[in-house]
């Protein structure tokens, strides 16, 4: 379950424990991904299915939220067979491959990152990235992010199609792929070259994730008192005496891509900042780097950032504040800079291996912790 920090009101109790516990147990419930049981949120019925269909006329499913979505439980291949108006044919004449990555929203980077990635990775020993073209099923063009992580996946720009333009050989359907696993969260930090095995202690820049000034799809969620919090986070690490340096991120100060992953893989020590886009970052930190994510108070929770910070082993905190209606907010500095003080550098409790207890020393692996 999520970490949390004291509440800011003393008189009413543990209402954060509560606001946090119950925000989590309705977002989930909601959304089908996970069971609460012992303290610890359990997700059962993690599958994957590969299909490769060859010969036959097929029905391009096309990018949306609606149920039987391309990575929604319902998810069904019978959707791609006998569709009275086809699309695309893969038959034996065909050339090429077609891998279905319609999930929705896939245009974007926080969409791409959590559904096609999934879906390239779970079928990624059925097709050669030379040979393939991704079919999202969407007239919406990707963000230029999202180009730049097809191709660290290997694909280029003209192999990212709405629809197949010609006939193929074959089409994989990877749709039926967990959206919460070690995994894909692991192979992931692979493919975009994360140095996992980086020691925290050489790591030294705490980062704050400002929304000050930023293109930010969604409006809010801003700091109000982000100067008083920046200079008491910069006094508490002049006087740790560590080397460690304060740096407010603006994605827009690295050219590429690339630069970025390079950066959280080799340098971050902290993440701290106001639920947001920002935090998608931490896929690119190795284990045991700080998470101090702000959530407004309301009446359920996005608990996203949390699961994969759990899966990657950081030491995630959750800090439930109230807000105005846009859901800004004013840090308390005094509470945000002892937790800071307190966890800074530590090692995250162990959450995945726990989950995978069996016994491999007949094979001669093992699990060791960095």
């Amino acid at each position: 379950m999520p970490v949390y920090t004291h509440t800011p009101h003393p008189q009413e109790g543990e209402r954060s424990s509560i606001d946090v516990q119950l925000g989590f147990f309705n977002w989930h419930t909601t959304q089908g991904r996970a069971h609460l049981m012992d303290g610890w949120a359990k997700y059962f019925g993690q599958h994957g299915q590969n299909y490769v269909v060859k010969g036959g006329v097929l029905q391009m499913p096309m990018s949306s939220w609606r149920p039987g979505h391309c990575m929604s439980p319902q998810s069904s291949h019978q959707n791609l067979v006998q569709s009275p108006q086809p699309i695309a044919a893969a038959n034996a004449t065909g050339t090429g491959i077609g891998i279905i990555a319609s999930t929705p929203d896939n245009w974007s980077f926080q969409h791409f990152l959590d559904r096609v990635a999934h879906v390239l990775i779970q079928g990624a020993g059925l097709y050669d990235s030379n040979q393939t073209f991704v079919l999202t099923g969407t007239g919406h063009a990707p963000q230029a992010v999202v180009l730049d992580m097809y191709r660290l996946f290997g694909f280029r720009p003209e192999q990212v199609k709405s629809t197949p333009s010609r006939p193929l050989a074959k089409v994989v359907y990877s749709c039926r792929t967990p959206l919460v696993h070690p995994y894909f969260a692991y192979r992931l930090g692979e493919v975009f070259g994360v140095d996992f095995g980086r020691p925290l202690s050489s790591k030294k820049a705490v980062v704050f994730l400002s929304r000050k000034g930023r293109r930010t799809l969604n409006g809010g969620r801003g700091v109000m008192n982000e100067d008083a919090v920046l200079d008491a986070i910069r006094t508490l690490l002049a006087k740790r005496g560590q080397g460690e340096n304060l740096v407010v991120y603006n994605g827009d100060n690295f050219p590429t891509f690339r630069e970025v992953v390079q950066f959280f893989s080799t340098h971050v020590r902290a993440l701290i900042g106001v639920s947001g886009g920002g935090f998608y970052n931490l896929r690119w930190c190795g284990s045991d780097v700080l998470l101090i994510e702000v959530q407004p108070r309301r009446s359920s929770y996005f608990m996203g950032f949390w699961e994969e910070a759990r899966l990657l082993q950081h030491n995630h905190w959750t800090m439930v504040i109230d807000g105005d209606a846009k859901m800004n907010v004013v840090i308390p500095v005094e509470r945000l800079v002892t937790l800071t003080a307190q966890q800074l550098g530590q090692r995250a409790a162990d959450t995945v291996r726990p989950m995978y207890n069996w016994d491999i020393s007949e094979a001669g692996m093992t699990f060791r912790r960095r």
